[in-house]
Order: C-alpha cells, then sequence, then structure tokens
C-alpha cells in the first residue's frame, strides 16, 4: 500500500499541479503582513491520536490482507516482546525507506495540522505515529532510519504538500478539472484532507495565502554513458529516456518581512524511469525553519536563513536520500531597468543521517548476521552515514524569465550501518532556457553526478554519469 500510495501520489502531483496558480482563491487569503497565526481548530488531542492510530491501522490491515508477511502477524504477544527492543537500522529497500516512508509521515503531519496543532505539536503526533508502527504494528525490531525519516519527512514534505494542497483547493476549477485538483489536493495532504472532509478540521491560517509559481518541463534526456572504476563491471550503454520535471517556488525569500516557518519553499520532482521502484528520480524540498540578518545595498539584496530540506536522488551514479538542516546565504540584484536578475545561493549543510549507494553494503550486512525481516533477505544496497555537505547555485532572469541556471552540490557521508567507509557525492547542472511566448519556452541542459567510495577494509569505488537533455517548459519562472 504505501508503494501504489506514493507512486499515486507523486505522479498526481506531476500530472496536475501546473495548473494550480494564484487566482481568485475561494477563501480569504490573509494580508501578506499577518505576523501572527492563529489556530483556531478544536485542538482536540484525542481527535488527532485517534487519526494517526487508525491511519497505522489501515495500512497494516492491508499489508496483513493482501502481503501476508510473517511481518505483520502481530499479537499481544508480540506487543510485549517489541516494547522491550531497541530500534536497529533496518535492511529494507532504498525506495521504502527514503520515501514511503516520509509519505506516511506526511499522512500523520497533515492529520495534526487540520486538527489545529501547531507544526511543532503535529511533529510530535508524527513522532507518536511512527513510534506506533515501529513498535506495535511490526513484528521485528523497531527501525530508527525509519523513525528519523518517517518524522522528519513528515515536518518537510507535510507542511510543503499541505501549503500547496490549500493553494489548489482555493483556486479550484469546476468540471472534470476541478475534479482532478480535488483529487491532487487529497493526495498531497491525506491526513488533512480526511480530517477536514469528514471529521470537521480546518485549514491553519498560513496556508491561506499562497504565492506559488511553477515550471513544468517535458522533454527527453540522453546518456553517453556511466563511466565505473573499481569494480569488474562495464559501464553501461547510451540511452535516451522521457523526462517529466516540476519546479515550484513558493513565497518569496525576499519579502520585506520576515519568513517564518515555511513561509517560502522550492520544491523539484523529476519523474523519468528511476531506479526507486516508483519512476522518481528525484524529489528535493527545501524550506524556511527561520529567517536571519537580511540587507539590501543599492540594487541588490540578501538574506540568510536555516533551511530544512528533503532529498531523494536516484540516478546511475548514486542513489542518495537525507533530510538536511541548511545555513543558507541568498543574493538577488535587478537592474534599474527592472529587466534583468542575478540571483545566487550558498548553503552549508548538517546531515544527521543519510543513505547512499554501495557496492558492498549487502555482502557487509550479510556476513555480519544484520537483517531485520523474519525472511533473512536483505534489500539493502547502500549504506547508512552521517556528514556535511555545501550547495552553489546561480540564476540570470530576463523579465522575470529564467534563461540561464547552474548548480554544484556536493555530500561527504561517513557510514555507521553498512560497509565501514565514506562516500562522497557530487553533481552539476547547467539550464539554458530560451522563452518562446508568453509562458512557453526551450531549454537545453546538461548535468553530470559522481560518487566516490572509500572503504576501510574493501575495494573503493567510483562512478561517473553524465546526460543532457531537451524540453518545452511552461511555467511562471
Amino acid at each position: 500500500m504505501r508503494a501504489r500510495t506514493t507512486i499515486t501520489a507523486l505522479l498526481g502531483a506531476t500530472l496536475l499541479l501546473g495548473v494550480a496558480s494564484p487566482g481568485s482563491a475561494q477563501v480569504r487569503p490573509l494580508p501578506d503582513d499577518t505576523l501572527e497565526y492563529h489556530y483556531e481548530g478544536r485542538k482536540s488531542v484525542w481527535m488527532a491520536l485517534g487519526q494517526v492510530t487508525a491511519m497505522n491501522g489501515l495500512v497494516w490491515g492491508f499489508d496483513y490482507l493482501v502481503q501476508r508477511k510473517e511481518v505483520f502477524q502481530i499479537s499481544p504477544k508480540t506487543f510485549a516482546t517489541n516494547l522491550g527492543r531497541v530500534p536497529e537500522w533496518d535492511t529494507n529497500t532504498f525506495g521504502t525507506n527514503q520515501l514511503m516512508h516520509p509519505y506516511n509521515g506526511v499522512m500523520f503531519y497533515g492529520a495534526a495540522r487540520a486538527e489545529g496543532f501547531s507544526p511543532l505539536a503535529s511533529a510530535a503526533f508524527t513522532l507518536v505515529g511512527s513510534a506506533q508502527w515501529e513498535w506495535l504494528w511490526e513484528t521485528v525490531n523497531p527501525s530508527a532510519n525509519d523513525l528519523y525519516m518517517t518524522i522528519m519527512g513528515g515536518i518537510t514534505l507535510g507542511e510543503s504538500l499541505g501549503r500547496l494542497s490549500a493553494g489548489i483547493r482555493q483556486n479550484r476549477s469546476g468540471g472534470l478539472v476541478g475534479i482532478g485538483q480535488g483529487l491532487l489536493a487529497g493526495l498531497l495532504d491525506p491526513g488533512g484532507s480526511i480530517n477536514r472532509g469528514v471529521l470537521g478540521g480546518t485549514t491553519p491560517d498560513e496556508f491561506l495565502r499562497p504565492s506559488i509559481a511553477n515550471r513544468v518541463l517535458i522533454g527527453a534526456s540522453t546518456s553517453p554513458g556511466l563511466e565505473t572504476q573499481g569494480e569488474n563491471r562495464p559501464a553501461t550503454s547510451a540511452g535516451a529516456r522521457g523526462l517529466f520535471r516540476l519546479e515550484i517556488e513558493y513565497g518569496d525569500r525576499f519579502a520585506s518581512r520576515k519568513q517564518s516557518f515555511f513561509d517560502a519553499f522550492e520544491l523539484d520532482f523529476q519523474f523519468g524511469g528511476g531506479t526507486s521502484g516508483v519512476g522518481v528520480d528525484e524529489l528535493r524540498v527545501r524550506g524556511v525553519l527561520f529567517s536571519g540578518p537580511r540587507d539590501r545595498i543599492g540594487q541588490g539584496q540578501s538574506a540568510t536563513y536555516l533551511d530544512q530540506e528533503f532529498e531523494f536522488s536516484q540516478n546511475p551514479a548514486y542513489s542518495f536520500g537525507t533530510q538536511s538542516f541548511n545555513a543558507s546565504y541568498r543574493y538577488r540584484y535587478v537592474t534599474r531597468s527592472g529587466k534583468w536578475e542575478l540571483g545566487a545561493r550558498m548553503d552549508a549543510r548538517a546531515i544527521p543521517l543519510a543513505g547512499v549507494s554501495s557496492e558492498h553494503a549487502n555482502g557487509e550486512l550479510a556476513r555480519r548476521g544484520i537483517c531485520s525481516e523474519p525472511s533473512g533477505e536483505i534489500d539493502r544496497d547502500y549504506d547508512y552515514g552521517s556528514g556535511v555537505g555545501a550547495h552553489l547555485a546561480g540564476s540570470v532572469k530576463r523579465s522575470g524569465r529564467e534563461v540561464l541556471k547552474m548548480s554544484y552540490g556536493t555530500s561527504w557521508v561517513r557510514t555507521f550501518s553498512g560497509a565501514d567507509g565514506s562516500h562522497l557525492v557530487q553533481e552539476i547542472r547547467v539550464r539554458g532556457t530560451l522563452p518562446i511566448t508568453r509562458g512557453w519556452a526551450l531549454s537545453a541542459g546538461w548535468e553530470m553526478q559522481t560518487r566516490d567510495s572509500q572503504y576501510d577494509d574493501l575495494p573503493a569505488m567510483s562512478r561517473t554519469n553524465s546526460s543532457f537533455s531537451l524540453s518545452a517548459s511552461y511555467g511562471a519562472f
């Protein structure tokens, strides 16, 4: 169920979110300078706990009746046994741990937000929902990585997708398009949608003033092949495939007032086949936790932030998934004519937990007898670790339309579960865009990803992948 739900939600978001743009709202938006949030929901702890428990029960019921795996054969005896266990690092697939569990967190978080609770209190309900699942609804040891990814993913994805869902509801059309928009809004915020639609929940005030700009790119990409070193395996051959990319900018990072929790965020989603089992190449959400000092010097503006970021990336060079905290500096310069705009961003990342591809993970886990499945199957071809990272980005816009975008990102992770060693992943992207008409443009891009894995007692491994893309795009920036 987790896989199917996530597939439906992400594909639906990709296909339909482009129709959600700020227009005539069905509910009154708050003034832009409103700083105080007023939660008028009933704030019933028992209602929120009941919804979290019911959602876990529904997921477990499907798993028990359809999958019939031993891990779901729970009883009072398994409850008592599990309550005496401590969390461990599990051996499930990358897509399950890094994408499915965060979406489960979205359900818990959204239900609490619709009940009128603040982001922090909603995060606590997400923790409760994840802990329930890990200790009560399965027979295996609780999973430390599932707890982290469900809770942190619930916060980052839950808040951002909840706001997008509210924006869609505010600007919903009629007819079949409106039905599709309603379904999409529900998939983006399932817990909140059920609460509002069935149990009388509310929409948080800060969700009711969306400023959403989006761009949809449809095209094709081709890769000259994957270069591999350190393993007796030939490089992959060149290939072409379709590409669907969605980019969203929510809020204004340089607004006159300081940004509060996720008042501004960026979302990038790419679907192109992937290797996650759900066709997703990339899902990144980066939102404001706190805003710091900001300055205006002539035609330029600068601002600093503490951001929270969710990243799920899969490409031929690596799979990488994490929840990080970023110290971010941003700069924007607008010419006196207002025609040209230059933008820059610098991030320093703290990475408490990340999953990254590892050719030796499966073998090392098996050698140490580490397996979280009663069947004895080990599906983990990646290591867990923590580390640091950095990101640089620049852009050029003409009359508010992007014409050039460049970025470089790197993350270093030291393993603590899997094959002992460290991983360095890097990515470079360059994209040029030629506006054709209002909204429509043609884009050409090049990107390269590399992974350098150095193991303490095992052969090193490096991989490099590059690709070119051509696409037609439609959007507001």
